[in-house]
């Protein structure tokens, strides 16, 4: 199962990110959405529906994807770790950052969504 189009729609950071060569990220995202009772199914299409994103369940289900996936540590983006190991341009680094500073969520599970969602924004995928 590829989560190529499902990973960019989640990790809006993401879509410089080339998870297909983290063979951890799909046991990730299936032990996640096991933890969240969140249903994975629907992003197997080309054209993933983000209001799916908008329940607590799939949004600490994205907060899930990213501490398991290293991205996250302390509910902060490990900007390092997204530099080095998914080689994002600088470009991306500098948004999601911004976003991040700019995060006024105290809920960890929404945090992670008003991140993802301001970084989407900034890279055009939404």
């Amino acid at each position: 199962m590829k989560f190529v189009v499902f990973v960019t729609a989640l990790v809006a950071i993401a879509s410089a990110f080339d998870f297909e060569n983290d063979p951890e990220f799909e046991a990730h995202a299936l032990e996640c959405s096991k933890e969240h009772s969140f249903d994975i199914s629907g992003f197997q299409s080309s054209n993933p529906d983000f209001d799916i994103f908008e329940t607590h369940e799939a949004k600490c289900f994205l907060r899930c994807l990213l501490v398991k996936s290293n991205i996250m540590k302390d509910d902060v983006m490990d900007l390092e770790v997204i530099k080095q190991k998914y080689q994002v341009g600088d470009d991306v680094i500098v948004k999601t950052k911004e976003c991040m500073e700019k995060s006024v969520q105290t809920d960890p599970c929404e945090k992670v969504y008003e991140i993802e969602m301001c970084v989407m924004k900034k890279i055009n995928l939404n």
